[in-house]
């Protein structure tokens, strides 16, 4: 009986001696656990930032490159467009004289060469340094705006065929509903009143003709 109540006295200080040893690591364990689990938890949104600055900053250079590629059509198209429209061939077209239908009241005399329709609209808007394309006896001339002015309640619209270092004027008067075009070409000179947007073209060589009297002297 004596040395049960030894071995259990000794197991019941080993005991006492032991707990405070466990709790202490257990402690220590815990404190740990919860130390990584910060430093996990700290970590994770600079992480998370990281990535989110990264996508960012890679949207922004793929939209910066579309940008800049967007930019670049952009002025290629605006070029274009700009050479394209300097160059007016779709506002005069020459027609066959049964095309028309205004009445040739100029004289009687005088037989037209040819007939004009035009677009009022695209004559209007004309700029200088554009190019338009007069079409007659079948050549097509390009004439160069050089001055467009408004004199009262007309706009006048002044431009030049060069052909072989010679400079030929072509004056077209817009006002009211009717368009008044004088033409000069290495073939000589022509004219035409356009109401509102078609009209009979003549040579001044059979104005003149028609018109003038040369049996009369013009001394004096």
């Amino acid at each position: 009986m004596g040395r049960y109540l030894q071995r259990h006295d000794l197991w019941a200080r080993i005991v006492i001696i032991a707990l405070p040893v466990v709790c202490i690591v257990f402690c220590l364990w815990l404190l740990e656990r919860r130390e990584k689990e910060q430093i996990v938890s700290d970590a994770h949104p600079i992480v998370s930032s990281s990535i989110k600055t990264l996508h960012e900053s890679s949207a922004l250079h793929i939209e910066k490159r579309i940008s800049k590629k967007a930019k670049r059509m952009m002025t290629k198209r605006v070029e274009r467009a700009a050479k394209k429209r300097s160059f007016v061939d779709d506002a005069v077209y020459e027609v066959a004289l049964d095309d028309i239908s205004v009445v040739d009241s100029i004289d009687a005399r005088i037989k037209p060469i040819s007939a004009w329709q035009v677009d009022p609209d695209k004559i209007k808007a004309l700029s200088v340094g554009e190019t338009l394309v007069i079409p007659l006896d079948g050549i097509e001339y390009p004439v160069k705006i050089t001055k467009k002015e408004s004199v009262r309640r007309s706009t006048i619209i002044t431009g030049i065929y060069e052909d072989e270092g010679v400079r030929y004027p072509t004056i077209i008067s817009i006002g009211g509903k009717t368009i008044f075009v004088t033409f000069q070409s290495p073939k000589g000179g022509y004219q035409s009143a356009l109401e509102p947007s078609e009209g009979y073209v003549y040579s001044n060589a059979s104005i003149e003709e028609a018109w003038v009297d040369k049996s009369k002297s013009d001394a004096l």
